[in-house]
């Protein structure tokens, strides 16, 4: 039951936010900073986003460096694909931001599902779990632009295709 509903919730969150037109957003392995690094204490989403916004290397040896440095689920996770992939090989470096990515959904849907209460309507979780998705999305994404200060730019940019 437990693997149905997990499915469930991660095809409910897709479809939502299938239908909400994304803001323009900064690099999704900055949202693994932001989940892996956020609550507890833990003051180190910031550093890890200027880890990865830095411009030393190739992205593929700044995702081994911080991943190792900040991300150890995703470097946990990601092991196999960091470790094959090739900078020059478009493919591979593909395939290690898809780990990333795919880390990042699963952290965050165990996350909402750990903290949405089950009170039997299956489809009031699946209602609330893929809000938590999608808050958790939004919120990510007011932290990564005001850290990075690009937040007036993406409020610019939001008005004039509105």
């Amino acid at each position: 039951m437990a693997v149905l509903f997990n499915v469930l919730l991660v095809f409910v969150s897709r479809v939502v936010s299938s239908t909400i037109t994304p803001p323009p957003e900064p690099s999704g392995v900055l949202y693994n900073c932001v989940v892996e690094n956020w609550g507890n204490g833990k003051e180190t989403a910031g550093p890890c986003i200027l880890c990865f916004a830095g411009d030393q290397g190739t992205f593929l040896e700044r995702a081994v460096a911080c991943s190792e440095q900040f991300l150890p689920t995703v470097s946990d996770v990601c092991s196999g694909v960091l470790t094959t992939a090739v900078a020059e090989n478009q493919k591979s470096v593909e395939d290690v931001i898809e780990c990333f990515d795919d880390t990042l959904e699963n952290m965050t849907a165990e996350r909402c599902l750990r903290i949405v209460p089950d009170n039997g309507d299956v489809v009031e979780v699946l209602a609330e779990g893929a809000l938590c998705l999608t808050e958790a999305r939004h919120n990510a994404t007011l932290f990564i632009e005001h850290f990075l200060g690009v937040e007036e730019y993406s409020k610019i940019e939001r008005k004039t295709f509105h």
